[in-house]
């Protein structure tokens, strides 16, 4: 039996497939992958075709999430952790309360007045975060420019 072990043992770790220590369970060698994340390559999420959650960044909830949170950024100063932090958390928050309102009817939990409280949480963090200061139009600033040097090229 020791040498079928020493055998298959030495057969998978010459293997270029085997990148991981070995370790006998069973009578078998297989990988001991401790401390190593697992492979996702190729595995279908149990949220599959629902939300998901906000941990997963590849869940329709995660991608909506990061989506508000751009559009907010580049209405919002984000020149601060504190408000960046701001802006981050009331997009997850629309984002919860979007998926809620998908879910009312469906999920006992889910509830029209639930949902507006999540967006009412996100409206109040986004209004504690300051508005960009409005941009001058193209034209304005050649007006501008025209204005301040006159007589020029005359």
């Amino acid at each position: 039996m020791g040498d079928a072990i020493e055998a298959q043992a030495s057969d998978v770790r010459s293997s270029p497939e085997v990148r991981f220590p070995l370790k006998l369970v069973g009578g078998r060698l297989i990988p001991d992958r401790r401390g190593k994340p697992p492979s996702t390559k190729g595995v279908r999420s149990s949220w599959a075709g629902g939300w998901g959650i906000l941990a997963d960044r590849r869940s329709r909830l995660s991608k909506l999430a990061e989506r508000l949170e751009r559009s907010l950024r580049l209405e919002h100063l984000v020149t601060r952790p504190l408000w960046k932090a701001r802006i981050r958390q009331a997009a997850r928050y629309m984002a919860l309360a979007e998926a809620m309102l998908d879910r009312v009817g469906v999920e006992p939990g889910a509830t029209p007045a639930r949902a507006s409280k999540l967006q009412r949480t996100a409206d109040h963090l986004v209004k504690t975060v300051p508005k960009r200061p409005a941009r001058a139009r193209s034209e304005d600033l050649g007006a501008a420019l025209a204005r301040a040097r006159p007589n020029h090229g005359a």
